[in-house]
């Protein structure tokens, strides 16, 4: 038995009117369906290419692997090679469990004649930081410190000044 997720927004084959999700959006997900297939790792990015429909984009099918317990973006990417109505593959991957799996997925996909169109974003961890730059100098006046709060029983914002 294979696991789909966890942590993530479901499945759905738009072109088969099947949705294995918990999204209220499902019953205008299936607006528009389409010969591209998405296969994401997080649901946010993916829901944004479903949410392409609205103009026009006709989208098959929708596999988003969460946390990949098992299953992970690769088999969704192979599955979608080998289906019929599936004709371009949109990927969103933060990052690659397996390289030679998804190499293959990639390589059996070019031998189908299905380009993928990848997006890699990075995480917070791999994100790339800017050069640390020294503070400028400090001001020959005193600094002046502005505190804000809010309080939650009356939404309010209040400021001071020292």
């Amino acid at each position: 038995m294979r696991i789909y997720g966890p942590n993530c927004p479901g499945l759905n084959n738009m072109n088969a009117r099947l949705g294995m999700t918990f999204s209220p959006a499902w019953r205008i997900d299936n607006a528009r369906p389409g010969p591209i297939g998405v296969a994401t790792q997080g649901g946010g990015l993916g829901r944004s290419f479903i949410q392409s429909m609205d103009r026009g984009v006709g989208i098959g099918l929708w596999c988003s692997g969460g946390n990949e317990a098992d299953l992970e973006v690769s088999d969704y990417i192979h599955y979608m090679a080998d289906a019929p109505d599936i004709k371009v593959i949109v990927t969103t991957l933060e990052g690659v469990r397996n390289g030679p799996r998804f190499m293959a997925a990639a390589l059996h996909a070019a031998r189908r004649g299905k380009p993928i169109v990848a997006l890699k974003v990075a995480s917070r961890k791999s994100a790339p930081r800017p050069p640390r730059r020294t503070p400028p100098p400090s001001p020959a006046w005193p600094r002046s410190t502005v505190r804000c709060s809010v309080s939650s029983a009356s939404s309010r914002w209040t400021t001071s000044t020292n």
